[in-house]
């Protein structure tokens, strides 16, 4: 490797070229002095914990308006549950009462245990809990110390040109950053599904993650090249790199722009056979915006943002309400609402979830929604109550299930619902369909049996290929694993598509791969038909759909399916 060659994982198919920034320190002085007025120390916390949610909420809004993404705006709006945790609480005044720690320095031994508990954990998206207490416990510490709020640290990058280069990103970093000359973004750590990899994507700016020694080998002031597609940074590159680098950028640029004539196209094969794709999304408002792409319908719509935007429980008229704008959002077109999916990897402290050992393996997806059936039951209800404003076109969609008794058990509860509905003459669609995510390999063998029951199936590939290979894509050591071209999960993929057909039911694919354009030819060549993808991918997965024809993805699809190994399939893959 050339010596100024770094190397990471690129989030932004975007190239920038610019002047290295360094923001190497937090700033944050930890005072460590002993007290004698515990009790002043402790409504001090309280005070000093009340500026923090205020200003999480306005971060919150910040990031919101900004990113134009919920799911980032999330992050940081998980914070307030954090310091809000009994348990954490409790850990302070601890500190403050028994040890005779003055606030910051407690807050400070209190959320650097937990740092470093979370960062031994082998699992990137616990690990992330890492970085949201270093970020918790910097805000608070910058409030303690007398700035008012955190908040009001603007963080301005003055230098024309910039590319960032910092250890963390960290969600309060974002929103408090007036980035209007950043080229590039640098980071020495994260990955796949780290913050900082949502973070970078919302942002829209060229971005690499992981670059080890980032920090220490990139001087400030040097001209550094952000290859956020290939996942290359060049230190001060000579006139052929930057040359090259230049061409790069300028192609991936008018390679964006072609795209816009895909907004009003429909969605088809080269041969003119007709596609549906639909948008992911998270949340009301991108329910509207998404409208934009001209998708068919939303394929999936998660319902997390409302149970982890704050410290309660939603209550019904809120969901109502969220579900309803999304429903009057979407007109005629399909929108597909997935019930709440969170559980151990995913905290939501009201909702008392005890730690677990291996969460992705625990109480999550219908398991914790069956357990907890008054609160499904007016997730339910709401969804139903809001299907009266659409014209047939909302479905239930219930993740993670691995046996028959839970969709029964799901079609129970819905029929109950419906009974309590009629009583009070409430309307709602009565033909409303129910489908299932297809994501473990329990519903891939079941797949059969569970098409009797159901009206429709989506593939989960990023989960579907975590439980079918073993494997945590966080996980360093077994993350080339993760893969769906494995065999394994392909012949997964076939299966469901083909029984699906057989029992004459829709099925449609809501993870990843269905952007991928490597894999594209293959799922049309396995009959696959309705993709789901995320909205900023809409027209890159129209465009590329667009340039397959049947017969070449069916061919294409029968020689990946014969290759029992995925470095063959990756080669064969290659050379189209």
């Amino acid at each position: 490797m050339v010596e100024n060659r770094l190397k990471g994982l690129g989030v932004t198919k975007k190239i920038g070229i610019g002047k290295a920034v360094k923001l190497t320190d937090s700033g944050v002085v930890i005072h460590k002095t002993r007290i004698t007025d515990t009790e002043a120390e402790v409504c001090k916390f309280y005070k000093v914990r009340d500026l923090f949610i205020e200003e999480t909420e306005n971060l919150f809004k910040d990031l919101s308006q900004k990113l134009d993404n919920n799911e980032v705006a999330l992050i940081i709006q998980s914070h307030i549950a954090i310091v809000n945790d009994s348990q954490f609480e409790e850990d302070i005044k601890t500190q403050i009462v028994e040890n005779k720690m003055c606030l910051v320095w407690a807050v400070d031994v209190v959320c650097s245990s937990y740092i470093k508990m979370f960062s031994q954990i082998d699992n990137e998206v616990l690990s992330q809990r890492a970085l949201d207490f270093e970020d918790i416990r910097n805000r608070l510490a910058v409030i303690i110390n007398g700035n008012e709020k955190s908040s009001d640290n603007r963080i301005t990058i003055s230098v024309p040109n910039a590319v960032l280069v910092v250890k963390e990103l960290h969600p309060s970093m974002t929103a408090r950053m007036d980035a209007t000359e950043l080229l590039g973004i640098v980071v020495e750590n994260g990955g796949e599904t780290s913050h900082a990899a949502i973070l970078a994507k919302a942002l829209g700016i060229p971005t690499v993650l992981g670059v080890k020694g980032a920090c220490e080998l990139i001087e400030e002031g040097d001209t550094v090249v952000v290859d956020g597609d290939s996942g290359e940074v060049i230190v001060r590159p000579s006139q052929e790199q930057l040359k090259v680098s230049d061409e790069k950028r300028t192609h991936l640029i008018d390679s964006e722009k072609e795209l816009t004539v895909y907004k009003d196209k429909e969605t088809c094969t080269k041969d003119g056979v007709s596609v549906s794709l639909y948008a992911n999304i998270g949340s009301e408002e991108e329910a509207v915006r998404v409208n934009e792409f001209n998708p068919d319908g939303i394929g999936l719509f998660r319902t997390e943002f409302l149970f982890m935007n704050g410290n309660n429980m939603p209550i019904m008229e809120e969901q109502l309400l969220a579900y309803k704008n999304a429903v009057l959002a979407s007109g005629e077109r399909i929108l597909t609402i997935r019930t709440l999916d969170i559980g151990g990897d995913k905290e939501v402290p009201y909702l008392g979830l005890e730690r677990e050992v291996n969460p992705f393996l625990g109480l999550r997806g219908i398991r914790l929604c069956l357990e907890k059936e008054a609160m499904f039951r007016e997730q339910i209800e709401a969804i139903l109550r809001a299907s009266a404003y659409g014209c047939g076109n909302v479905r239930i969609m219930i993740p993670l299930v691995t046996n028959i008794e839970e969709i029964r058990a799901v079609k129970g509860i819905i029929s109950s619902v419906k009974e309590t509905l009629n009583a009070t003459h409430t309307a709602y669609d009565e033909n409303i369909k129910v489908g299932i995510m297809i994501e473990t390999p329990a519903a891939v063998i079941m797949a059969d049996a569970f098409a009797g029951e159901v009206d429709f199936f989506s593939i989960g590939t990023n989960d579907l290929t975590q439980y079918t290979m073993v494997v945590d894509r966080g996980n360093e050591k077994v993350a080339h694993l993760f893969d769906t071209f494995s065999p394994a999960v392909l012949r997964a993929i076939k299966h469901v598509v083909s029984v699906a057909d057989a029992a004459g039911i829709e099925v449609s694919m809501c993870g990843e791969a269905a952007a991928d354009a490597a894999m594209i030819p293959v799922l049309l060549g396995l009959g696959l038909r309705k993709f789901s993808v995320a909205s900023s991918l809409i027209l890159e997965t129209r465009r590329n759909i667009a340039s397959w024809d049947v017969e070449s993805a069916i061919e294409i699809a029968t020689k990946i399916m014969s290759e029992t190994s995925v470095e063959e399939i990756r080669r064969y893959g290659s050379d189209l």
